[in-house]
């Protein structure tokens, strides 16, 4: 059988304790539930074509986050949830989560691990551009330990910034959206098809796209992502579903 990377169980349970509470720990735990996220894999990117409605998670969800490995009858991976890179992965002796995805099988080096580029493969992207956000950054130019350079009262007053662009995201755009969500479901004016209705599509760039990268580059020390591509798309996406929602209600229609 090949080799299955898995969380170390040593003589110290440290890191293992550390990783268990961690989000990578929760990187496929937290998919399972998520039935729409099902239907977005198998139903709308597979077009529910048998045999090929997992292509889209095989290639890439589980390429991060990991899944659930299957045996098949011989006692091997099944060639639908291996090989893959993912963090969360949950093996047939129920351990969770994959080592190797960031200390590299050759080294297992903790210094490795550190560097942003173990980070790259799986945290970029329109979603969450963290290593665009740090390549992009003083920091991604010049590494050093902040208390190096910074002192506490810059380190404080810098994450404080951060912490009201999160509140700023959280009040003024995602619940302000999620009621408007809400009260439309309430009252049947969302497509069945989540994909083809404009109003959950921006609903859903609002909080992937957008305000993922608000947030990141507000705490990740760029401006750019923080501003142009974070709250300013997002008041526009938020106008746009208060358009959309104004219409609806109006009508009691949704639109063609």
């Amino acid at each position: 059988m090949p080799h299955l990377p898995r969380p170390a169980r040593g003589s110290d349970p440290l890191e293992l304790e550390q990783f268990d509470e961690s989000g990578h720990f929760r990187a496929y735990h937290q998919i399972v539930p998520k039935e729409n996220l099902h239907a977005l894999i198998r139903v709308h990117e597979g077009q529910g074509i048998a045999g090929l409605d997992t292509a889209s998670d095989e290639t890439g969800c589980m390429q991060c986050h990991g899944t659930k490995i299957e045996l098949d009858s011989e006692g091997r991976p099944t060639p639908e949830t291996w090989p893959n890179a993912g963090m969360g992965n949950v093996y047939p002796n129920g351990s969770t989560g994959s080592c190797t995805a960031c200390h590299t099988r050759h080294l297992f080096s903790l210094a490795e691990s550190r560097k942003p580029q173990a980070c790259a493969s799986c945290h970029l992207g329109p979603d969450h551009p963290d290593i665009e956000i740090f390549e992009n950054s003083k920091h991604g130019q010049v590494k050093r330990v902040c208390k190096a350079c910074h002192t506490s009262l810059h380190a404080d007053d810098f994450f404080s910034q951060g912490d009201k662009a999160v509140r700023l995201y959280n009040e003024g755009y995602y619940r302000p959206a999620k009621r408007l969500l809400e009260d439309l479901r309430s009252k049947g004016l969302l497509r069945k098809n989540p994909w083809t209705d404009p109003f959950q599509i921006k609903f859903y760039y609002l909080w992937h796209h957008e305000g993922r990268r608000a947030r990141q580059g507000a705490l990740m020390g760029a401006p750019d992502y923080a501003h142009w591509h974070g709250f300013f798309e997002l008041q526009l996406d938020l106008y746009e579903l208060q358009g959309i929602y104004d219409k609806r209600i109006a009508s009691g229609e949704i639109e063609d």
